[in-house]
């Protein structure tokens, strides 16, 4: 049998399957074998660490195939492409992969062309132009929403060195946090991001206020974005809470308020944008 080696920092890049996902996965192998090969890169396992786990268990039989990349870099850039291609990603884990896509990737035209031997045209993910240029035509979004993506990929790698653990549930969506709170803490200090991982760790953080209203915030969060798109009614119940929300923060002459009430509903509505 063919020794696959495994790689810690290119299954740490994969998402963390449920429970009832793996009992699922574990099921349909069992019945029907694995139809799938794994994917190797010089005997190292890229794509398929679940599966193994589960064929090495049952001593099921499985192919493999071996796929050539310039770098390790290219590898991790393949892997990041090929999970957002599967499409069942929430937006967290979107955002996030874009932008690990984005931070990885930050290489000059010529560089990337010299290293890989190609014409200025589409190879192992790179694209002709800026790096946030080529991603955002890639995956359909604007270049705006690319660099953004990169500071919240860069913060949930900065609270994964903290804690694997809290990086998984923000993935995951058990732990809710906005965009807004995690460009603060790609921006904050040491500090700050040890005491936000200890809130999450004892389970304080979502009842943190912040600067936007509790309000505002309560019932933004709460609305889960599958629902919404299923009714569009959810959209009115943001819009008016946020409206309403915003009256009272004039009254009151606070700008501060005001803006990041603001910030939250906008971020919000690209969410259910990007998921249409």
């Amino acid at each position: 049998m063919q020794e696959i080696i495994l790689d810690e920092e290119f299954q740490r890049i994969l998402p963390k399957l449920s429970e009832q996902t793996l009992i699922g996965l574990e099921a349909n192998l069992l019945e029907f074998g694995c139809l799938m090969p794994l994917v190797l890169w010089n005997d190292i396992l890229i794509d398929g660490y679940n599966r193994y786990e589960i064929l090495r268990k049952h001593n099921l039989p499985f192919k493999t195939i071996n796929m050539e990349f310039h770098s390790r870099e290219d590898v991790k850039i393949w892997i990041i492409q090929h999970q957002i291609e599967r499409r069942n990603l929430n937006p967290i884990q979107l955002s996030y992969y874009r932008g690990l896509h984005y931070n990885l990737d930050k290489r000059p035209v010529g560089e990337i062309q010299r290293l890989q031997g190609v014409a200025p045209d589409v190879q192992n993910g790179h694209l002709g132009g800026s790096t946030a240029a080529r991603l955002a035509e890639l995956y359909n979004v604007s270049r705006t929403t690319i660099r953004r993506d990169s500071r919240i990929a860069a913060a949930i790698n900065k609270i994964s060195e903290v804690s694997p653990e809290i990086k998984v549930d923000i993935l995951s969506g058990e732990i809710n946090i906005t965009r807004r709170q995690l460009k603060e803490i790609e921006s904050g200090s040491e500090k700050d991001l040890d005491n936000i991982v200890e809130q999450m760790l004892d389970g304080t953080f979502e009842k943190s206020k912040g600067e936007t209203s509790k309000a505002v915030k309560n019932n933004i969060t709460s609305v889960s974005f599958p629902v919404a798109l299923k009714s569009f009614n959810a959209i009115n119940d943001i819009t008016n809470t946020f409206y309403t929300e915003l009256q009272k923060l004039s009254n009151n002459e606070d700008a501060k308020g005001s803006k990041s009430a603001l910030r939250l509903y906008i971020d919000t509505l690209e969410e259910l944008y990007r998921q249409i």
